[in-house]
């Protein structure tokens, strides 16, 4: 799996938590601003990119920081950092 699709899984796992803490998906839609077809795609993994501008509307909605959503975001910048770091041309 892609860890960039690893990380973003999370939020669809975090919108499924909304609805387990007794959200209806059209509430956690109209909070956060989409259809609730998209949450549904969202959290079944159909649709595992959400848009940038989503998670910071739901992060504002929900009153969380976007890491609380989505907490392999981390893992995956280092993962990242790493690649970057490794393809440089050693200096010598």
């Amino acid at each position: 799996m892609d860890p960039f699709d690893a990380a973003t899984g999370y939020f669809g796992a975090w919108l499924q938590g909304k609805v387990d803490e007794g959200f209806t998906r059209k509430d956690v839609a109209m909070k956060v601003g989409v259809q609730a077809s998209t949450v549904g795609r969202l959290m079944s993994g159909s649709r595992s990119n959400p848009y940038l501008d989503t998670l910071l509307r739901a992060a504002y909605a929900f009153q969380v920081e976007p890491a609380e959503m989505m907490p392999k975001l981390a893992e995956l910048n280092e993962m990242v950092r790493r690649a970057e770091d490794a393809a440089e041309p050693e200096q010598g």
